[in-house]
């Protein structure tokens, strides 16, 4: 399972992002004993850069096994301080834009059970994946 780490400072590492959530696994351990049995598969860095507003923003991306320790860690360290700044970290969930329903439907009227009256994903961003050392 993706666990997806949200605005992460500039200058963090591949291998400091991996000790974040490694040091969490001693405070998890003594309620959870499965959750000392976790390994980290591969770390991304992903930079986004927001051409209209000029703004540069950073995402991590690690592969955690088995999936129930990754629910568990969320849990622990959606709120932790990295460097002094406070992340929010949730599961990554990959998403298709052929599975979007109102891409069948863009030239007929929205349905009427259709809440959503645009597309709020950022189509002007530059992603680029960091090339990062490894943990």
């Amino acid at each position: 399972m993706l666990l997806f780490i949200k605005d992460i400072p500039r200058y963090s590492t591949k291998k400091e992002i991996a000790k974040f959530i490694a040091s969490s696994r001693s405070a998890l351990g003594r309620f959870m004993p499965f959750v000392n049995r976790f390994s980290l598969g591969k770390c991304e860095i992903l930079r986004l850069e927001d051409k209209r507003k000029e703004t540069v923003e950073y995402h991590g991306l690690i592969s955690i096994e088995p999936e129930k320790t990754c629910l568990a860690l969320v849990d622990k360290l959606n709120g932790a301080l990295l460097f002094g700044k406070r992340v929010e970290v949730r599961p990554y969930v990959k998403r298709s834009t052929y599975k979007d329903r109102r891409r069948l439907f863009a030239d007929l009227e929205l349905l009427p059970a259709e809440r959503r009256s645009q597309d709020r994903r950022r189509s002007f961003l530059n992603i680029r994946w960091l090339k990062c050392r490894n943990a």
